[in-house]
């Protein structure tokens, strides 16, 4: 059974994640490489999850995670002493995330007549239950407003605190609870909608 997430264990262990963290960034700062490979081999995955699921391309956000941690290493001296780790290096996982689909936002999309996005195509006939209902979630956060989908993802994907998630997102606490209630909302929608178009 899984552990309340409220369990002052986990809030423990988180700490002591962190404190690892924090250690391994001194390091950093005075040139120590193994410190710096460790830190990869922990928040990797992390920064990895953000970037997918900002730009939606895997292949991007493993270039992206890559440059992400060339970021860190390049601003290891900008990083305050003590300061929480995690949120710091998915802060500029962020940046280097929004930096990449700015570059995509010139690309033209094909609409149709009325001006819209066209329809997904429809799943084939055999398609598993569980993997079409999986498809739809990917359509229906990739169709999310950006803020919301990175609410969803910071806190819902990721598992991030609120507060860490906050300070990745550059928010308040309370906004980015209203961005993740708005994303809900929306994605519920999408989700039933698109059933509704698949039965017809």
């Amino acid at each position: 059974m899984p552990r309340n997430l409220l369990d002052p264990s986990v809030e423990t262990a988180r700490g002591e994640r962190e404190q690892r963290r924090v250690e391994w960034m001194h390091q950093i700062q005075q040139g120590n490489s193994a410190a710096f490979e460790s830190l990869y081999k922990d928040l990797g995955g992390l920064v990895m999850g953000v970037a997918c699921g900002m730009v939606k391309d895997r292949a991007l956000a493993q270039d992206l995670t890559q440059k992400t941690f060339l970021n860190v290493f390049r601003a290891r001296g900008a990083w305050m002493a003590g300061a929480p780790v995690t949120p710091w290096v998915l802060t500029i996982a962020r940046n280097v995330a929004l930096d990449a689909l700015r570059h995509r936002a010139g690309q033209r999309v094909q609409l149709t007549a009325q001006g819209v996005l066209p329809d997904p195509p429809a799943p084939p006939p055999n398609t598993d239950a569980l993997e079409h209902a999986r498809e739809l979630l990917v359509q229906g956060m990739a169709a999310l407003p950006e803020q919301q989908r990175e609410a969803l993802v910071l806190l819902r994907v990721e598992g991030l605190s609120t507060r860490d998630a906050a300070a990745v997102a550059g928010v308040s606490e309370g906004a980015l609870r209203v961005r993740l209630h708005r994303a809900v909302e929306s994605l519920r929608g999408y989700m039933v909608g698109r059933r509704a178009h698949d039965q017809l």
